[in-house]
């Protein structure tokens, strides 16, 4: 066996999470190697020469590590969407570097058809509809720059578009005087994936009422609790999703008893 030149650079890939250092025996003596990824520490050099580790230890100023998390920024898509609509961002750890997604085949990948992906953002290449199916799956893979991956399948929510649109009513009194009759504001079929946010507004343009997945509970106060006056306000309701916004007034009045 022909002994190695010490000068030379030696690299071995363990196949783990983490990189560290090592020394490399071979017959010229011990020389440092840098060691990156993980596996058992058996070495088979490119070059002439040969040798095994004698040592391996974990390196603190190596964090790289592989990818343990992946994220998708939005899993709703309104339907009748435009081809090459974004639906979301995917992300994952930053220890893990730079990564490239794309879609595999695996449990809950049925829908990845339907999809693509451009950089680290997921794309719906067909006009989907709610009534036809609600629910599409897809399956990702998230890999780093050493071949370290993590998979993960993603339920993506259909958003009835015509249900927002066309059938959604909202009463426009509010008399909360515990008569059991228009004692809460009330917005009938909202839709059920329910990501709205509903705003209600003052003549002055002030937000008085902000609520996240409304539950037909405003009785005329602000958000913090304290009582409104009687008079004309405005509501907005956003469903996200590039949907179009909802508006319209309500009258509030209180018992004169």
């Amino acid at each position: 066996m022909k002994p190695m030149n010490a000068a030379a650079p030696y690299t071995i890939t363990r196949r783990n999470s983490h990189r560290g250092t090592a020394v490399l025996l071979s017959i010229c003596g011990l020389f440092p190697v840098q060691g990156m990824g993980a596996g058992p520490m058996a070495y088979r050099p490119g070059k002439a020469g040969g040798g095994i580790i004698s040592t391996w230890t974990q390196s603190a100023s190596h964090p790289f590590t592989a990818p343990y998390s992946l994220n998708l920024s939005s899993t709703l898509v309104p339907e009748n969407n435009a081809i090459g609509a974004t639906v979301g961002t995917f992300s994952t750890d930053p220890e893990a570097g730079v990564c490239t997604y794309s879609l595999v085949e695996g449990d809950n990948g049925t829908d990845n058809r339907l999809f693509t992906i451009a950089g680290n953002t997921l794309k719906v290449m067909a006009v989907l509809d709610f009534e036809t199916k609600a629910t599409r799956y897809v399956r990702i893979r998230c890999t780093d720059a050493n071949g370290e991956y993590i998979e993960k399948a993603f339920q993506l929510e259909v958003v009835d578009v015509y249900e927002v649109n066309n059938m959604l009513e909202a009463t426009n009194i509010v008399t909360p005087n515990g008569d059991g009759k228009n004692d809460t504001w009330v917005i009938r079929n909202l839709p059920a994936h329910s990501m709205n946010e509903v705003r209600i507004i003052d003549r002055s343009g002030r937000v008085v009422y902000y609520k996240r997945n409304y539950q037909n509970d405003w009785n005329g106060r602000l958000t913090n609790g304290g009582e409104l006056a009687e008079g004309v306000y405005y509501y907005i309701i956003d469903f996200g999703a590039g949907l179009n916004l909802f508006k319209g007034s309500i009258t509030l009045i209180r018992s004169r008893n």
